[in-house]
This record gives C-alpha cells, structure tokens and sequence, in this order.
C-alpha cells in the first residue's frame, strides 16, 4: 500500500472522528418539560436547559430562577466555554499533518 494513501486514510479517519465528537451530541431530553428545581413550576426545556442536561445536571433551572441565581453568584458564569472553539480549530489544523507524518512513519 502507497504510504500517501495510508496518511490520507488516517487522516480523514481522525478527521471524521473529531467531527462526530464536536457536532455529534444531539441528544435530546425524553420529556418536553422539566420540573424547575428552584420553583418547581413545569418548564419547557430551552437551549440552555437542554444543554445542561446534555451535560448530565441532575437539577435543571427555569430562566426566571436561572437569572436569580446568577445574579445571587455572579463570579461563577462560565465565559471561556465559548471561547475555546477557535483554538480547538487551529490545534486541529496544525496538529493533523503533524499525525499523519508520524503514523505514517511508524507504519513503513
């Protein structure tokens, strides 16, 4: 086999695997509305809350008591979450052809 064609396998292989992991949650709650942790009122599950349950919380908030308790902890808003997608973008590129090089050497 060409060695140019196993580095180009693998690296559409770790390139399909990375875009599974980033844009392949799409999960969604078994219900159409929660029970609001903070007012017990039923809700209707918004980006937000779907999000939240993606990531496995166990007590999910309606807006109004979302806001409250926000406001309540304001040192505890998570602002790098969304920051980190360029860098996530440029690791990929740079490291790709660094992979591909390197398995391609390990295999021949």
């Amino acid at each position: 086999m060409d060695q140019n064609l196993v580095g180009i396998v693998l690296g559409v292989v770790f390139i399909l695997f990375l875009a599974a992991k980033f844009f392949g949650n799409n999960k969604m709650p078994p219900t159409k509305a929660f029970r609001c942790a903070g007012c017990k009122k039923n809700e209707a599950y918004s980006k937000r809350t779907i999000e939240a349950w993606r990531n496995g919380y166990k007590r999910i908030y309606c807006q109004a008591c979302h806001v409250k308790w926000l406001k309540n902890n304001p040192n505890t808003r998570n602002t790098s979450s969304g920051s980190q997608g360029c860098a996530v973008v440029a690791v990929t590129i740079i490291s790709l052809p660094i992979f591909t090089a390197v398995i391609g050497w390990v295999v021949f």
